[in-house]
């Protein structure tokens, strides 16, 4: 942990923080915006609501929470094709503007319709998030910090959905929607000053410029630059000669891709069906229904800072641990934890006094929070950066978000009918097995990226193997590997 820190303060590395710390501001603001709703919807439930003059049906509160979820299937193919067409940079500099609109419009709403708005203009900027911050933070890290930068992403999500708890808490509606505003234009005017990718900019054969950022990002380090970039132009060699942009047909161009695919698929469709989502978006709901003896939005705000220490925890040792066995842990753990929380609720629901274990929910949801938070919550969006090669990563990442958004929608919309109708044991059962396919789905087909070179892991899913491959990081004089 000593090394890690003193890693993090090394001159070549200082500016890969602070570009990677710009440009989760966009994350910081989509995340608080994404939970906005969860300590406003008992103000929406209420007779004197904020919005409108009667109170909001449940059919009404479960489209508000759900559509945000349905912006990014549309938006994010054109992210994509923004991504690669503009650049990183020019796509992430607009990430918030629809932000600005959207807590204005808040502001004023007053009626479900104006919401309905307000959650589809957050969905946007939540797409253009998932395109951009996932693919830049990356491509601008060297190899010993794509781990644990990669990980600040996750850290950035929960950081903002622990501020909108907190704002939901001390702030009245229309001072949160204010307090909203504040972020999004620091976002925009400091991404500003931030680089273009290396990768992106010798993808499109712009040398010097590629040269100029990455002496930027690593510090004049002239020898770190000029062996790094001789890597890139090596592994996009023929991508820079063409200029060829990529397309959906190149996500099947190869064994590696295909099955890079997948794996990335996978693991982002299990972090919602293994009820991220909705312990998110329902929480306070959650502790309301099973009369938790704390109040639903402390409990809340106690769970997400929970997360927050998890994240950051993961953030800290993301390089010691391997990727493949901290996401089983994480997956066995969950459905545990699921399962305890459906029969708690099960034996609520027959009527047997369980007064004496109130403390449960929290105990549970705040373990379920920790091992989501150290293993598949970040830890999916660091493979999914590591198995694709240079050229295709941006396309893929966001094809594969695109199903994550489908599932995050789904779970969603469905949690709470299933709720009503079956009983919310039958929920958590659900979700326990969905954790279990997840678990089983990381066992049969991912194997560890942990300190291997992009290519050395293609050639593994493309089963191809080369001498040295299973370590090809860079080495210390200890000949270990580097933090």
């Amino acid at each position: 942990m000593h090394k890690f820190r003193i890693r993090w303060l090394e001159e070549n590395k200082r500016r890969q923080v602070v570009a990677a710390i710009v440009a989760n501001l966009a994350t910081v603001s989509t995340s608080l915006a994404f939970g906005w709703l969860t300590p406003i919807i008992p103000l929406l439930l209420k007779e004197d609501t904020p919005v409108g003059t009667e109170p909001m049906t449940n059919d009404e509160i479960s489209w508000i929470s759900s559509v945000i979820a349905l912006m990014p299937l549309i938006i994010l193919p054109i992210a994509a094709w923004g991504v690669e067409r503009f650049g990183r940079k020019k796509i992430g500099c607009i990430i918030t503007l629809p932000l600005i609109a959207a807590w204005l419009i808040t502001y004023f709403a007053d009626s479900f319709w104006q919401l309905i708005i307000v959650r589809i203009l957050m969905g946007t900027s939540l797409a253009l998030m998932y395109a951009v911050v996932p693919v830049y933070v990356p491509e601008i890290s060297d190899q010993s910090m794509r781990g644990p930068l990669g990980t600040l992403y996750s850290f950035s999500i929960n950081l903002g959905l622990l501020l909108a708890l907190i704002f939901g808490a001390t702030l009245t509606y229309h001072q949160f929607a204010i307090s909203g505003m504040i972020l999004p234009p620091i976002s925009i005017i400091t991404f500003l000053f931030m680089p273009e990718t290396p990768v992106y900019l010798l993808r499109k054969n712009r040398i010097a410029d590629a040269t100029k950022s990455l002496m930027w990002l690593r510090n004049n380090d002239i020898a770190t630059v000029d062996r790094e970039l001789s890597e890139l132009q090596q592994s996009l060699e023929e991508m820079v000669k063409s200029d060829k942009p990529v397309n959906i047909k190149d996500l099947f161009r190869d064994r590696a891709t295909i099955t890079g695919f997948v794996i990335a698929s996978g693991l982002f469709i299990g972090q919602h069906t293994s009820g991220y989502t909705i312990v998110i978006t329902y929480t306070a709901l959650i502790f309301e229904l099973a009369n938790s003896s704390l109040a639903p939005n402390t409990a809340a705000i106690i769970l997400t800072l929970i997360q927050l220490i998890g994240t950051w925890l993961s953030t800290m040792t993301i390089n010691l641990t391997g990727r493949r066995s901290i996401i089983i842990i994480s997956c066995v753990a969950m459905m545990i934890g699921h399962i305890i929380f459906g029969t708690f609720f099960l034996l609520m629901d027959q009527k047997t006094d369980v007064s004496s274990f109130s403390w449960i929910p929290l105990v549970v949801l705040s373990a379920y929070a920790v091992f989501y938070s150290m293993g598949l919550g970040p830890v999916a969006y660091v493979v999914a950066a590591e198995i694709f090669t240079p050229d295709i990563t941006g396309l893929a990442t966001s094809m594969a978000m695109i199903l994550l958004w489908s599932a995050s929608f789904l779970t969603i919309k469905f949690f709470p009918l299933v709720s009503s109708n079956f009983g919310n044991h039958v929920s958590f059962y659900i979700l326990a097995a969905f954790c279990a396919c997840t678990c089983i789905f990381t066992v049969v087909l991912l194997p560890e990226t942990k300190g291997k070179s992009t290519q050395s892991i293609v050639d593994e899913l493309n089963r191809k193997k080369k001498k040295n491959d299973d370590y090809p990081t860079l080495r210390d004089g200890n000949n270990t590997d580097k933090v």
